[in-house]
């Protein structure tokens, strides 16, 4: 991998003849704004603590890309909206894309892993 991250997205099927598409990887930026969106804002130098509630959103909301269910999503969307849409359906549709999510994490983990395998360390 490059220094930069490639916009690019893969499209999964899910039941019923839908489909969902996410982002490939994240940048860091969106790492570093889904992790703090899954944190109770805190005072320095308290202990951030984990807001619950977020722990299967904010992953869900920062990698969607675009869905075929009724409520609209794409990236132009402000996230607000974007937000509204992923918390306002079913409990199992979400389960299904939150497990699709966790599949498509791990295999991009593991493609990193295989390409960075296949770069040679070279001490300069």
């Amino acid at each position: 991998m490059g220094d930069l991250v490639i916009p690019d997205t893969i499209r999964y099927s899910l039941s019923q003849g839908r489909f969902i598409e996410f982002k490939k990887y994240l940048t860091h930026g969106e790492s570093e704004d889904m992790s703090a969106g899954m944190l109770h804002p805190v005072k320095v130098g308290e202990t951030p603590l984990v807001n619950t509630k977020e722990i299967r959103t904010r992953p869900v909301l920062t990698y969607l890309v675009a869905w075929s269910l009724s409520l609209p999503i794409n990236p132009h969307l402000p996230e607000a909206e974007r937000y509204c849409s992923i918390r306002a359906i079913d409990s199992d549709t979400f389960n299904e894309i939150f497990g699709l999510l966790q599949t498509h994490i791990s295999a991009m983990e593991q493609e990193k892993k295989l390409m960075a395998g296949a770069t040679q360390l070279v001490a300069i």
